[in-house]
Parts: structure tokens; sequence; C-alpha cells
């Protein structure tokens, strides 16, 4: 009965607290990022030249250029579509807020010749994650079409997976160009001895 009583106060304080809920998102969006990506390829809550403050910034060679990652959503209008599933209001409400988050994503986030062409938008829970795809196909067209794509903790990390892979042929291809430079002079200087 006390943990019960303990979990539903959580629950509570969570729900009723937007902040400390912000927090676990980002958190939780910190230690993905940290335990896949090396330490010089991203920054949290750096202020842009814009003057926004991104959640996650993962820097990438332009082009693509930086991308950008919020961890924010709509927990809210969610909660209560999920309390009255029959309500076609709090649907369209739950839809309404998705995407002005992300036109807002859109928007701030993606800045011709500064940024990449894309950001993403990090929902921290796979269970909204599969309703929004299930439940909104709409919606997740509309996040494509602005170039906000939707990912959870699982999709995160396998795209963080692959932007690692990248960054290290980058890495490997810019020192097999420095060693290639290198070996075309020792084969003139060899050449200059024979």
């Amino acid at each position: 009965k006390n943990i019960s009583a303990d979990i539903a106060n959580f629950k509570n304080i969570l729900m009723g607290n937007k902040q400390a809920r912000g927090m676990i998102g980002e958190r939780q969006l910190e230690d993905l990022v940290a335990d896949i990506m090396p330490p010089e390829t991203y920054a949290f809550q750096h202020v842009m030249s814009t003057g926004v403050r991104p959640d996650c910034i993962i820097r990438l060679p332009y082009p693509p250029g930086d991308m950008i990652i919020d961890s924010k959503f709509p927990l809210e209008s969610y909660n209560k579509m999920i309390d009255a599933p029959n309500d076609g209001m709090l649907r369209k409400q739950f839809e309404l807020d998705v995407r002005r988050h992300i036109d807002a994503i859109g928007d701030k986030y993606i800045i011709p010749g500064v940024t990449a062409e894309s950001a993403m938008m990090f929902i921290a829970s796979e269970s909204i994650f599969e309703v929004l795809h299930r439940q909104f196909p709409d919606t997740i067209a509309y996040a494509n079409h602005r170039r906000v794509f939707i990912v959870s903790p699982s999709t995160l990390w396998a795209t963080l997976n692959t932007v690692r892979a990248v960054l290290s042929d980058i890495k490997i291809k810019r020192v097999a160009g420095k060693i290639k430079k290198e070996l075309d002079a020792l084969l003139t200087d060899l050449a200059r001895l024979a």
C-alpha cells in the first residue's frame, strides 16, 4: 500500500509539474546522446546565434549543418485524450497541439545556411510515439513535410548511431587524405633521391 501510494504521489508530482516532467525528458535525451556520441559532437542548452536555446545540438559539418533535437511535448492534451478516448474534441486538440509544436520547432530550429534542413522532436515515451504513428498518420506526414522528424528513445538511439558512424567515416577520410598527401611527398623525395 505504501509503495502504491508513493508511486501515485510521484505520478501526481510529474503530471502536475510541467518543469519536472520536462527535466525528465531532457535528462533521458542527454543520457542517450552522451552514451552514443563523442563529447565534441554535441551540446546541451547551447544558445544559438539567433538567441534560441535548443535542448540539444548535434554538431555536424556543413552541409548538412547542426541537427537540433527538442525534447518538449504537449503531454497535457495527450493525457486528457487518453482519459476520454471517445471525445473527438480532445483528439483534435491533441493533434492541434502537436502540430503547433512541430511548427515551433521548424520555425525556431531550421535555419537555412546555419542548421541542417531538418530537426528532431524527441518523445520520451515509446507508447506516445506509437499512438502518434498509429492513430495520427496525418500529423506524422505533416511533421515530415515540415522536416521535423519525431523520434522515440529507440529510434533516436538508431539515428544517433548512424550519425556517429557517418562522423567516424568523415574523420577517417580526412586522415586518409593527409596520409595520402604525406605519401605523395615521400614518393617525390624518394624519386629525387634516386
